[in-house]
């Protein structure tokens, strides 16, 4: 198990994503609170094994972040408007992976299933 803390996996998000203006917790999730869907999933995540040595082996983005060209106009539209609403989070039927989740990773050093899926 290497020893990584969430205090650089938190750091390493906010570099990725830069223009995170919420608070960040071990419960925070990709698509759901930071909208990460499709090709930024893609790349978030390979940026992430990259940074940490996390093998993902196994790692299905189609199920994580959805198709490539990312989500849809009408999901985008009715993101904006809760948006406007002053909802936080983006509504997606898509599976949460956590910041907690990608800790525990980063620690195994691989891939493997969140116990919510």
């Amino acid at each position: 198990m290497k020893d990584v803390t969430f205090e650089q996996v938190k750091e390493f998000t906010i570099r990725e994503l830069w223009q995170i203006k919420k608070e960040i917790t071990p419960n925070t999730r990709l698509a759901h609170d930071f909208g990460i869907v499709g090709l930024d999933g893609m790349e978030f995540i390979e940026a992430f094994s990259k940074e940490f040595n996390v093998k993902l082996d196994g790692f299905d983005w189609g199920y994580y972040f959805g198709p490539e060209e990312g989500i849809s106009l009408i999901s985008l539209a009715k993101y904006l408007y809760e948006k406007i609403r002053g909802k936080e989070e983006m509504s997606c039927d898509l599976p949460p992976i956590t910041l907690g989740h990608l800790l525990d990773c980063a620690q195994k050093g691989e891939w493997f299933e969140p116990n919510s899926v």
